[in-house]
């Protein structure tokens, strides 16, 4: 049986030893951030706990006191706006949003340079194919389906648009979101979704597994459910959450638990918190259970 290299503790069954460099540590010696992923061994780094979840230094101070993703200026909890799972001070949050990508442009972008114009955001991210975007469909299906026995539709059309675009398939609804699932009006076509797609792989993905998660609902549930708006979107964002822990995107795990604080009141909001309420009760199989019976 092998013996943690910090503590001297013997560990053997479960959980098992984490190796670092070859060497054993138990699980009380070794902390990851829930953030950036970085590891913490006890006695050699600190780390700091927020909601019983271990975090570095560096990201529980952000956690403290967060940053406007526009300006950089430091945010308090009543000066706070969420746009696509980012956070801005009420100066940037009401600059025109970039056509490309949706967030607040800032200052320092003009629409009156050209619709193409990207913002600096959007501009430093290389946007995901066509291609990669259908590999990473497949994965989400099969995941899904082996971590939560959930089949998520695999026969939905998946088209990249620019977030001026997707506007014109929110039936007039002014979108704050980077994907939309849109029914179908033929009966032998499920529907479809658009995504944009200039942002982070970790971030497509999730938003991607939500707009499965609607697919599977339209195609599952009865009408009245799935236009109940806080049922909707509580099970998505808990199918978004949970696979982002599982696949372990620390930025979108925190950015979700974050609009847990600073969205407390909206119906996406309070139907996620009903969710999580569920699932302390339930296992994983309960909530499938759960899910399917609606």
């Amino acid at each position: 049986m092998e013996k943690c290299v910090n503590c001297s503790t013997e560990i053997g069954g479960d959980p098992s030893p984490v190796k670092i460099g070859g060497k054993p540590y138990c699980g009380e010696c070794v902390k990851v951030c829930r953030k950036c992923g970085r590891v913490m061994i006890s006695g050699v780094h600190q780390s700091e706990k927020m909601r019983n979840v271990d975090y570095c230094p560096e990201c529980y101070a952000g956690l403290l006191r967060s940053y406007c993703a526009g300006c950089g200026k430091s945010l308090t909890a009543k000066r706070t706006y969420t746009h696509l799972r980012s956070f801005y001070c009420s100066g940037c949050i009401t600059t025109p949003l970039c056509p490309v990508c949706g967030r607040p442009a800032g200052k320092t972008y003009s629409p009156a340079e050209g619709t193409d114009k990207r913002c600096v955001k959007c501009g430093q991210t290389d946007g995901i194919t066509p291609k990669k975007a259908m590999g990473l469909y497949e994965r989400v299906v099969s995941n899904i389906l082996y971590h939560f026995n959930i089949l998520l539709p695999n026969d939905v059309s998946v088209h990249l648009v620019r977030f001026s675009e997707l506007q014109n398939y929110a039936n007039g609804l002014n979108l704050r979101t980077a994907g939309l699932f849109v029914p179908g009006k033929n009966p032998h076509v499920l529907g479809n979704i658009y995504i944009v797609p200039y942002y982070p792989e970790e971030y497509f993905v999730t938003v991607l597994t939500h707009e499965l998660t609607h697919a599977w609902q339209y195609l599952h549930w009865k009408r009245r459910d799935y236009e109940n708006i806080g049922l909707r979107e509580g099970m998505a964002l808990y199918l978004e959450y949970e696979y982002a822990k599982i696949c372990h995107y620390y930025a979108e795990v925190s950015a979700i638990e974050t609009m847990l604080d600073v969205n407390r009141e909206t119906p996406h909001i309070a139907g996620f918190r009903r969710v999580l309420d569920i699932a302390k009760t339930k296992k994983p199989e309960g909530m499938l259970t759960f899910f399917q019976s609606i």
